[in-house]
């Protein structure tokens, strides 16, 4: 697939990472910290650490890869406080100044401008 292919398949999807953790918090769906925090688990990171590598200038791929891996980490701090009970600690992260929203939208940010320099 194209760059820019794969950065809007990132955007949808780290975009529904908001719906999953909200359900999540819901109590409706369960996650793993330790699987949630595998920054190379999930499709655009299998592709970041594969093809893109070999696709990307190094300093795209170096912010890309910075950038996903602390968004794993800070949604790994999330699912670890709601499963410590502290779901309101955990719900003010996924709000829009917690730190899973903000670290959430520096990834889609940086991922817009590596796939508008592709286009």
């Amino acid at each position: 697939m194209s760059i820019p292919v794969e950065c809007d398949n990132a955007i949808v999807a780290h975009a529904a990472w908001k719906a999953k953790f909200r359900a999540f918090l819901s109590g409706t769906l369960t996650l793993d910290p330790v699987v949630v925090e595998k920054h190379n688990g999930c499709d655009f990171g299998k592709w970041l650490e594969g093809a893109g590598r070999s696709h990307l200038q190094a300093a795209e791929y170096a912010r890309l890869h910075k950038l996903h891996a602390e968004f794993h980490r800070v949604a790994a701090g999330v699912v670890r406080l709601k499963l410590g009970g502290d779901v309101k600690g955990a719900q003010a992260q996924v709000e829009a100044s917690g730190a899973f929203s903000k670290a959430s939208a520096a990834l889609t940010r940086e991922v817009v401008v590596v796939r508008d320099t592709k286009r």
